[in-house]
C-alpha cells in the first residue's frame, strides 16, 4: 500500500474512494452532519497513522473492511470523551455551588 511509503496522493485516492462509505456509517452514530464529518476525518487520520506505523490494513481491499470498525471506534471514543467532559463539568459545578453556599453560610 503506497500510504505506507508516505504517498499523500494515495491517501487522497483512498479518502475519495471511501469517504461516502465512512460518512454513511457515521450516520448511525450521530444525527449532526458536522459531527459525522469529524468522525470521518478522525477515522481517516487514525487509519493513515496506523498504516504508516506498520499496523492497519495491508492493502486497499482490506482498507474497506478496516474502515467500518474504525468509524465505530472513533464514534464511541468521541461519545466517551463527551460523557467524561460532562461528568467533569458537573463535578466542577457542584464544587463551585458548594463553595458558594459555604461562603454565603459564613455571612449569616
Amino acid at each position: 500500500m503506497l500510504v505506507r511509503l508516505g504517498w499523500q496522493a494515495a491517501e487522497v485516492t483512498l479518502m475519495n474512494r471511501y469517504r461516502r462509505v465512512a460518512r454513511g456509517f457515521a450516520r448511525h452514530f450521530s444525527q449532526c452532519s458536522g459531527e459525522q464529518d469529524q468522525i470521518v476525518a478522525e477515522t481517516f487520520l487514525r487509519l493513515f497513522r496506523d498504516v504508516k506505523n506498520g499496523s492497519g490494513p495491508q492493502n486497499s481491499t482490506a482498507f474497506a473492511f478496516y474502515l467500518k470498525p474504525m468509524v465505530r471506534r472513533v464514534a464511541t471514543d468521541r461519545a466517551w470523551r463527551r460523557a467524561e467532559q460532562r461528568r467533569a463539568d458537573q463535578a466542577a459545578a457542584r464544587r463551585h455551588h458548594a463553595a458558594a453556599e459555604a461562603s454565603l453560610g459564613g455571612m449569616s
